[in-house]
């Protein structure tokens, strides 16, 4: 078999160092030939027995998996592997290869699987892939002693998987059983699950532990089921010491018991009279989960103080991590019950670093605590911290906001005489993420009276700085001011919400609903354009036309607008005619369809139908001037100087569209983490009207390109208006009706150039928007009745247009033409294109 070549690293360097160690030490290599499977072997099986003074060493040569001992009929009474008392140490080299043993029905024997006799001697078990201990012995067996059993100490280090689980002991520690020191370290992924012993230590009890996470670990389901028994999962001696590290992995206490039937109670760690907490720390980006409680045995306190996430004497390494006590995990009957809740410690306690946070109605009792700087301690509502004969010095304690509303409270004793309660920083609110400032109650003020409760046996000590409130706030949500007040003893503290707004999030805003009414606007004025454009050309009685137009308008973004695009593109049919009078009469009807995106999570699908009517009346310049000075001595002034065969003319536009709109949201909701696809449909309307005047100036010098010059002045007015709405969906908003008024007043200039069968001009124009009222909505976010202005976005008032346009005869009855526009403002481009022909008669 070829060995990877991390396994082959992992074999060596244990197998260098025992052998330097032990110099002498027996070595035996096992491989498959040695697995054992009582249920097909046709032999007995026989268990390995070492003597040697100077060690042994079982260098692991394939995987081997024992199972299923003793025989059916048969019995077994010696550990598997055994170490005799006069022997020295025992290594199991693990070399990469996966070691198993299941259903392994051990009577009488102290360890099923392994067993040392030999005091001040170590079992070492590195370098597996898989190390299992299943059912060895299981609790069929009424006299079984754990699966592991060693007078002496015990490692296991540098694993990929342990899995130790169902093992049983009548005595102290189902699964292993350990007088001296075991250390646990560096195993990527460890699971304790299932264990019972009927004494101590359902799964581990042992004098010393060191256990340091080198992947997931986990202690689940552990027991103790008797009246006697201590330490769900683990039970330390008495005067022994636990030390906890979570390195490189989080560390996990969850549905460990002790008790008999109708006594059971939740336990994951009991320490023994005199025993201690050396070390509770976890490295950044890792929590220690106890989800069962500490106890201890006895009442003797230890002069040891217990440092939260503090390092080693001399080592520079950080423990940033979290600590978490936590009764979330009970059901409602354990809950009741103050023992599931409640981890007791007899030790001084002092917070260094990371984070502490008591959840779910947890007591957290030590002699005293005291805080550093640079720890958190988080607390909800329904915990307690406890100080049974010192004071509480506090300097970072926060309340968790979203146990605000379980009705219940925070309490802080150190009820011995002469004792103290100390507030040195403001309290902190702090939440688990922002997404809480979205909740609905806060849509109203709150007060939360007397949340915060001090029970001291002397003084109670709120320094000028803890009397305010620090809240860990968020841009988004509901945005208000929370504010403490302490009672005149000090005894309690309530907090107070009061709303000041709601600001959406970039996914909650929707500013593309209003700027849709940008685009209505952008397609009436390019409509009106173009029954402009199909009243140009050779001078014809009547004439109809038909053709395309395309519209295009981008707004950029900016630091406050989001930049969006609209496009739309459809069929125009339109018709003139000269009245008896002169005046000339237009008609046209369109069909456009439109598509608007924001670039972020909305796109809008648009149809729309508009009509138009238009009026033109042509005179003199002479005439109309005539008319303007009326009868006075300023007409003979004046009038002498017109012309009486420059031509003018007068109109007038009126259009009206309807618009259904079909908007598609994407979003991303937790949880699921699936995207979410919604569509919402509505109506809205747009009228424009235009009143317009222009003199035609022809060129009769010869000189220059253009043939005419027409100066022109209009007054173009648009409403446009969208209905009100519900949104459905993922994220479900109600928009209130929003609507856009535009006043503008273009002047240009238009410059043509005929030839026989072809006509051309140029227009250019300068349009100052006068007057506006630019788009908005009040949006709602049903789901937390959050509302605020939608705001659209802000044209530039000033545009420079170009347009240029083209006629082609085709005989006496046809004619081709086409025109290009841009309009340029400082935030926004917007180009239109149409097509078409006429057919003239």
């Amino acid at each position: 078999m070829k060995i990877p070549l991390r396994f082959l690293l992992i074999s060596l360097v244990p197998t260098l160092s025992m052998s330097n160690l032990l110099g002498a030490a027996t070595t035996e290599e096992l491989s498959a030939s040695n697995s054992f499977d009582g249920t097909t072997s046709t032999t007995s099986f026989s268990s390995k027995t070492s003597s040697a003074t100077d060690g042994t060493n079982y260098v692991f040569k394939d995987s081997v998996v024992i199972e299923n001992v003793p025989k059916t009929g048969e019995t077994q009474s010696t550990s598997c592997f055994k170490n005799d008392a006069a022997a020295g140490d025992l290594n199991f080299l693990g070399g990469g290869f996966s070691f198993t043993f299941s259903n392994i029905d051990a009577t009488t024997a102290s360890g099923a699987a392994i067993g040392s006799e030999a005091a001040n001697k170590t079992v070492t078990l590195s370098g597996f892939s898989a190390l299992s201990f299943l059912k060895s012995p299981a609790s069929t067996v009424t006299n079984g002693l754990g699966a592991i059993n060693v007078k002496g100490n015990l490692s296991l280090l540098d694993n990929d998987k342990v899995l130790i689980q169902d093992n049983f002991s009548t005595g102290d520690g189902g699964a292993i059983n350990c007088a001296g020191s075991l250390k646990i370290a560096n195993n990527k992924s460890l699971s304790f699950i299932g264990n019972s012993s009927s004494t101590r230590g359902g799964a581990i009890h042992t004098k010393n532990l060191t256990l340091s996470s080198g992947g997931e670990t986990l202690f689940q389901g552990n027991t103790a089921p008797t009246a006697a028994g201590k330490g769900g999962a683990i039970a330390i001696a008495d005067s022994g010491t636990l030390s906890i590290s979570g390195d490189s992995g989080d560390i996990i206490f969850e549905g460990n018991t002790i008790g008999a039937t109708g006594t059971v109670s939740h336990s994951a760690i009991d320490l023994g009279t005199s025993a201690k907490i050396t070390a509770l720390r976890a490295a950044q980006g890792h929590t220690i989960y106890f989800y069962d409680p500490i106890t201890v045995t006895g009442s003797t306190s230890v002069a040891d103080a217990l440092n939260i996430n503090s390092p080693d004497t001399g080592d520079n390494k950080e423990y940033t991590g979290t600590i978490v006590f936590s009764g979330e995990k009970l059901t409602e009957a354990e809950a009741k019950d103050e023992k599931n809740r409640t981890s007791k410690l007899l030790q001084n306690v002092a917070f260094k670093n990371g984070t502490v946070v008591l959840k779910g109605d947890v007591v957290l009792s030590a002699n005293g605590f005291s805080q550093d700087a640079n720890s958190k301690l988080i607390m909800d509502l329904g915990t307690s911290l406890v100080a049974n004969t010192e004071s509480i010095e506090l300097t970072n304690l926060e309340i968790n906001i979203d146990s605000l509303r379980n009705g219940k409270k925070i309490k802080l004793s150190a009820a011995t005489a002469q004792k103290d309660i100390r507030i040195d920083r403001p309290v902190v609110l702090a939440i688990s993420d922002e997404s809480f400032y979205q909740n609905g109650f806060l849509n109203e003020d709150h007060s939360y009276d007397g949340i915060l409760e001090l029970d001291a046996g002397k003084d109670i000590v709120i320094s000028a700085d803890s009397r305010s409130i620090d809240a860990v706030q968020s841009p988004y949500g509901y945005q208000g001011k929370w504010t403490i007040n302490w009672s005149t003893d000090d005894k309690k503290a309530t907090v107070s919400w009061a709303k000041q707004s709601f600001n959406p999030t970039a996914e909650q805003e929707a500013p593309l609903v209003p700027n849709l009414l940008w685009g209505s606007f952008i397609d009436v004025r390019s409509f009106q354009n173009f029954i402009e454009l199909g009243t140009e050309g050779a001078p014809y009685e009547k004439r109809f036309w038909v053709a395309g137009i395309s519209n295009v308008l981008h707004r950029s973004g900016r630091e406050n607008q989001r930049k969006f695009r609209h496009v739309s593109g459809g069929a125009v049919v339109g018709a003139s005619t000269r009245m008896p009078g002169g005046d000339t009469l237009s008609l046209g009807f369109a069909q456009l369809f439109a598509r608007d995106k924001d670039y972020f999570m909305n796109t809008n699908f648009a149809k729309t139908y508009a009509g138009s009517l238009r009026l033109q009346h042509d005179a003199s310049l002479y005439s109309v001037v005539s008319i303007l000075l009326g009868e006075g001595g300023l007409r003979e002034i004046l009038l002498p100087y017109v012309s009486k065969t420059l031509p003018c003319s007068f109109y007038g536009q009126l259009s009206y569209g309807h618009t259904d709109h079909r908007m598609k949201t994407e979003s991303l909701p937790p949880p699921p983490p699936t995207l979410s696809t919604d569509h919402t449909s509505w109506g809205g309307y747009v009228w424009a009207g235009e009143l317009g005047t222009r003199v035609a100036v022809e060129n009769t010098s010869g000189r220059g390109f253009f043939q005419e010059y027409t100066p022109f002045v209009k007054v173009q007015a648009v409403y446009a208006r969208q209905d009100s709405f519900v949104e459905l969906g993922a994220i479900s908003r109600d928009f209130s009706d929003s609507h856009l008024y535009n006043l503008a007043i273009p002047l240009g200039i238009k410059l043509e150039k005929r030839f026989a069968e072809q006509y051309y001009h140029v227009v250019a124009m300068y349009s100052p928007d006068v007057c506006r009222s630019n788009p908005k909505c009040t949006t709602t976010l049903l789901s937390n009745q959050g509302s605020w202005k939608t705001k659209g976005s802000n044209l530039a008032r000033q545009a420079g247009i170009v347009q240029a346009s083209g006629f082609r005869s085709l005989g006496a009855a046809a004619e081709l033409f086409g025109n290009f526009g841009f309009e340029w403002r400082g935030s926004s481009r917007s180009y239109n294109v149409d097509a078409g022909s006429k057919i003239k008669f």
